[in-house]
């Protein structure tokens, strides 16, 4: 415990679980958003730069279970085959048991000798309104599958005894995936047709410009171990018979080898360098136990990974002392001439379910800092300008995170505690390299997660893949170390 009095220091590193924070590689906040809570010590917040390539190590990290396919209620015929599908990832690789619910979810039972990701049977009667779910275990948690219902219709007898001819219809959409390098990733999907159609599963390497066949994948699920190179790769499904053809939406893999001690998001690379990263997204709900002290920032960003220098702004949601706090705040870290390269607080409301657009670019030799919450009533934005630092930012990545901050007494510093936050979806995250905005996809963005810094590499928070405009993921709290 600190002294009262004494200086506390709030800092977040990048990607990296050792470094000289305070020194070389820490910035630090004006505080102000915190000083009311406790007006006795000199609380502020610090964000910072990472080290070159600590993002980038690939492993296999134990984690939870987590759902990445749902299964869908349908609709059968007495004497029909009724299929339910669901998928999640997981280290060690989870088990399946399906279980079943004659009362409305009241009551669950495990369905004997059912431990496949897909349970197919034959319906009858008796099982119309019956509710089905998936439950996925491993050594460090699980994870239950929504419940769906079965309709088992004796009106669907005579469409199922005398089919018309008709074209393919999708009926089962491919989920995106985020996966470790080299574990095997499965995309399916499903379609309906008179006579049944065939299947093709193909692939596009350029965010959807083009696709190609993928050769022998000719079944509803394509299955293969994703390697590093297949990062961002789309795939979808062709459906054909006599009667014509229907293509699946694409789905985007993610394949994780990044991770960190206190960032969780997406880093773009590759394509350096960068004039602008943006970003927008839902201020999370911070849950504050009693008397806890706890910290996150949502975040857009350019550079930090390899050099020290951070361009970046965004908004933060902290417990203090058991009480939520929000705010927003922008930094121009390494540039002593802007509050001496730490970050400032923007004196503007924030709350919980605030929707937020952040913004940072170069143009010319002007940094431009960008906040809006359309939220709040009045709705408001910030805009703030400074000229380029000599030496100038390396530009070298861009990215779109969540971060854990690090508490410093001094030159003394740990990892703190991550707050527990709601799910955090990032919408129409972009950066501009080359002249060109493009999505995290395009820029051949990689995932990172957040792991605890203690031999167990618990999983603290994680990123989901990519939805289907290659510009959005979704950012989960799984712990809080």
């Amino acid at each position: 415990m600190l002294a009262a009095n004494v200086p506390l220091l709030l800092a977040a590193v990048g990607p990296s679980a050792s470094r000289s924070a305070g020194v070389a590689f820490a910035h630090v906040d004006s505080g102000r958003a915190l000083a009311s809570v406790i007006p006795e010590t000199a609380l502020t917040m610090r964000r910072a730069a990472d080290r070159p390539g600590s993002a980038i190590n690939g492993r296999h990290e134990p984690r939870a279970p987590a759902l990445v396919a749902q299964p869908h209620s349908m609709s059968v015929a007495p004497g029909q085959y009724a299929t339910f599908k669901a998928a999640a990832s997981g280290t060690p690789k989870p088990t399946v048991q399906w279980q079943l619910s004659t009362n409305s979810g009241r009551r669950w039972h495990n369905v004997p000798g059912v431990s496949q990701a897909t349970f197919a049977f034959m319906a009858v009667v008796a099982q119309n309104g019956d509710d089905f779910r998936a439950v996925f275990k491993n050594a460090h948690g699980k994870a239950t599958s929504r419940a769906v219902t079965l309709t088992v219709d004796s009106a669907l007898s005579a469409a199922v005894n005398s089919p018309a001819p008709d074209a393919p219809l999708i009926t089962e959409q491919p989920q995106g995936h985020a996966v470790q390098a080299g574990a095997n990733v499965s995309f399916t999907a499903a379609a309906a047709g008179n006579p049944k159609p065939s299947v093709q599963w193909q692939v596009s390497t350029n965010s959807g410009a083009s696709w190609v066949n993928v050769a022998g994948a000719l079944s509803s699920t394509y299955t293969f171990a994703a390697g590093v190179g297949e990062n961002h790769n789309e795939y979808r499904a062709v459906f054909t018979n006599a009667l014509g053809s229907v293509i699946t939406d694409p789905a985007i893999l993610a394949v994780n080898y990044g991770f960190s001690a206190n960032w969780s998001g997406y880093v773009a690379l590759a394509q350096a360098p960068y004039s602008s990263a943006s970003a927008s997204w839902t201020v999370p709900t911070a849950t504050c136990p009693a008397s806890s002290t706890s910290y996150s920032a949502q975040w857009v960003g350019i550079d930090g990974l390899g050099d020290d220098s951070v361009e970046q702004d965004g908004t933060d949601a902290a417990c203090i002392n058991g009480v939520a706090q929000y705010w927003a705040w922008y930094e121009m870290y390494g540039d002593p001439a802007v509050n001496s390269g730490n970050p400032q607080t923007v004196s503007y409301p924030v709350s919980p379910g605030d929707q937020i657009t952040a913004s940072v670019s170069l143009v010319g030799s002007t940094w431009t800092l960008a906040l809006a919450d359309s939220s709040q009533t009045p709705a408001w934005s910030f805009t703030t300008a400074f000229p380029s630092p000599s030496p100038a930012p390396l530009q070298a990545s861009a990215e779109w995170i969540v971060e854990r901050p690090q508490l410093c007494q001094g030159s003394s510093c740990s990892l703190g505690t991550l707050a527990q936050f709601s799910p955090i979806t990032f919408t129409n995250a972009v950066a501009t390299a080359t002249g060109s905005s493009q999505s995290i996809a395009a820029l051949d963005g990689v995932p990172v997660e957040m792991t605890s810094s203690d031999s167990n590499s618990t999983i603290l928070a994680q990123p989901g893949a990519l939805d289907n405009t290659g510009a959005g993921f979704t950012d989960d709290w799984y712990a809080s170390d």
